[in-house]
């Protein structure tokens, strides 16, 4: 700042360092006017050595260089795995930064891939809380402190679980009253989250309001007798992860038909043939048993039984069976038929022959 003056007017240059500003050590090539200097971790102290010709080697006042402590970005905690769409904990300052000024700005940070990195807009204080996160994500910390330039803090890895989705549980069912559908089985399984799952089953009888069935915790469900219409539902948890639902399936539950009525009882001779014709309700056609309740159908789908030879009273029972649901009726009617052994006309002839 001040150039060197007296002696011959022609001068040599020395510049020199010190760690404690009293022993001087000689820097290698460093003869020039000026001086540039290398990085510097620790303080330390410049001087100018001047010598012009015999008339000595001054020294310039020295000048001493502080070096800051060195910038730490400190941390901002450790990864995460979240499910899919939630939000993961705030990132805090589990270590403060240090070193630099002593004073700091912060800009935060995310990249997809650890590489590449993107500023957060308006995120710029000490803690940053992301939103909800539907991919993997890398965040960071950016700690600037004056000029003592930017460094960065280790970068935590945000997992996000896939999706999860409840799968299927079958499709709607239409049944006869005071029976039992068939048994709930998975045709579709349930995916993401953990890959881990628990199951509770519901049943509705509006589609809205859902009720657990107690114990029906596993993978499938079998019902028990409905007599009303009902929905039902699986619901399905994977760790933390938000509960998910399968689409409801209706099950129908259809009225039981009355039984057939009956016409007036028949009388028949002894090995003819005989007849019975039942009314069943709208809709239903009649199947004919030997038996009160259970058996084996003599005859299906006709109101009119027809017995080809009748030796013996015997007594039928017809059943309404509904042509478009199937249901049949909870009880049946009883036909019989009763056998008489018909006495034959006397011919008056003979009688008359007979009492000459």
């Amino acid at each position: 700042t001040t150039a060197p003056s007296g002696g011959t007017g022609t001068y040599t240059y020395q510049w020199q360092y010190s760690t404690d500003n009293s022993t001087w050590t000689d820097i290698s090539g460093a003869t020039a006017v000026t001086y540039t200097s290398g990085a510097l971790t620790a303080n330390r102290y410049f001087r100018r050595a001047v010598t012009s010709s015999t008339c000595g080697t001054v020294y310039s006042a020295s000048v001493l260089v502080t070096v800051r402590a060195n910038l730490t970005a400190g941390a901002i905690g450790s990864a995460q795995t979240i499910c899919y769409n939630t939000a993961p904990a705030a990132f805090t300052q589990t270590t403060a930064p240090s070193g630099g000024t002593g004073t700091y700005t912060y800009q935060w940070q995310y990249s997809t891939d650890n590489s590449a990195w993107t500023n957060i807009s308006g995120a710029t204080a000490v803690t940053y809380t992301s939103g909800n996160l539907t991919a993997n994500r890398y965040f960071r910390r950016a700690v600037t402190s004056s000029t003592c330039g930017t460094v960065y803090s280790a970068s935590i890895l945000i997992t996000v679980l896939p999706n999860l989705t409840a799968g299927a549980i079958g499709s709607a069912q239409s049944i006869c009253y005071n029976t039992a559908p068939v048994a709930f089985t998975q045709t579709t399984a349930p995916a993401g989250g953990t890959g881990t799952y628990t199951y509770q089953w519901q049943y509705s009888t509006d589609n809205s309001t859902w009720t657990d069935i107690s114990g029906a915790t596993a993978v499938t469900y079998t019902s028990g007798n409905l007599t009303a219409n009902r929905y039902f539902r699986r619901a399905v948890t994977s760790g933390t992860c938000t509960t998910v639902y399968s689409a409801s399936v209706l099950i129908t539950v259809n009225a039981l038909p009355a039984a057939p009525t009956g016409g007036t009882p028949a009388i028949v001779c002894i090995n003819t043939a005989a007849s019975a014709t039942a009314t069943p309700p709208s809709g239903c056609t009649t199947d004919w048993y030997t038996v009160a309740a259970g058996g084996t159908a003599i005859a299906t789908g006709n109101n009119t039984l027809s017995i080809a030879s009748l030796a013996a009273t015997t007594t039928y029972y017809a059943e309404s069976r509904n042509t478009t649901t199937g249901c049949k009726s909870a009880t049946r009617t009883a036909f019989t038929i009763t056998v008489s052994p018909c006495v034959m006309p006397v011919n008056p002839h003979l009688r008359s022959r007979a009492g000459n």
